[in-house]
């Protein structure tokens, strides 16, 4: 059989790029063997495990019915994802545990570190943007509520030496003043404009304070002083470049694996 010089160039060009892909391959498999390498420490004392409820397995009916087996599963699909992750053996996932334990002792709650590292991450890739540029556009936005009247700081001590008519007339423009006060924060006002790249960073900032503050994330009881304690300490003691190399995804509530769930499994809750 005889082939053209176009044909054994094609061919030889083929051979190459499949050398060219091995070799790639290769590489990246040597690199992903040291990055574990360098993690083995980590993972040895890697603290937690999945966890699944003692008593509750999933029943596809109840997820039907009841907004406590929708929880169950929609965090059974986070915990599954986290844990299946490469993400939390970073060393940026180990230093958030090594911070957190230092303030406020024996860790545990896996689900609550995998949120606030989430967020974490999108602060540091939100903080790379120009804060002055658009994040979204018409963006229906929240206004301030006014702050109630106070009537002892308004009226001051001079107010009792007004003539009796004048002292009348001040009181019942502060009492219209606290009527409309009321009234406002009875009503919340809105307004719709575009949102800055500046407000989702102090945004993101306020979600990792309330991750840490709300219960049913974080541990109650924690004040709201050592939660600001804890959130500076993450931004500021945790070099940002490793967060700027994450997938964007790293852990959500995940339908996939939602879908996977068959009546009777387990579902994990940590």
């Amino acid at each position: 059989v005889w082939f053209t010089q176009e044909q054994l160039d094609a061919g030889s060009e083929y051979e190459q790029e499949l050398k060219r892909q091995e070799e790639e391959q290769k590489a990246l498999d040597e690199a992903e063997k040291a990055w574990w390498e360098s993690r083995k420490d980590w993972v040895e004392r890697f603290p937690f495990q999945p966890t699944p409820h003692p008593e509750i397995t999933y029943d596809p009916d109840a997820f039907r019915a009841s907004r406590e087996m929708r929880d169950l599963a929609r965090n059974h699909s986070l915990l599954k994802m986290f844990y299946e992750s490469w993400v939390p053996y970073t060393e940026e996932f180990e230093q958030m545990y090594d911070i957190v334990q230092e303030e406020l002792g024996e860790v545990d709650n896996s689900k609550i570190l995998a949120v606030t590292f989430r967020t974490l991450a999108k602060y540091h890739k939100a903080s790379q943007r120009d804060p002055d540029s658009v994040y979204r556009e018409n963006v229906r936005v929240e206004l301030p509520k006014p702050e109630p009247v106070n009537t002892m700081v308004a009226l001051g001590p001079e107010f009792y030496s007004l003539p009796k008519e004048k002292q009348i007339q001040i009181s019942n423009e502060l009492i219209d003043a606290q009527i409309e006060a009321m009234r406002a924060n009875n009503t919340q006002k809105y307004e719709v404009r575009d949102v800055t790249w500046a407000e989702e960073v102090e945004m993101l900032k306020e979600c990792i304070l309330g991750e840490l503050e709300t219960p049913e994330y974080g541990w109650s009881g924690i004040s709201e002083e050592k939660a600001i304690a804890i959130r500076d300490r993450l931004i500021n003691e945790i070099p940002a470049e490793g967060f700027l190399e994450l997938p964007k995804v790293i852990f959500a509530y995940n339908g996939k694996y939602m879908g996977e769930l068959k009546p009777g499994d387990q579902l994990l809750i940590k």
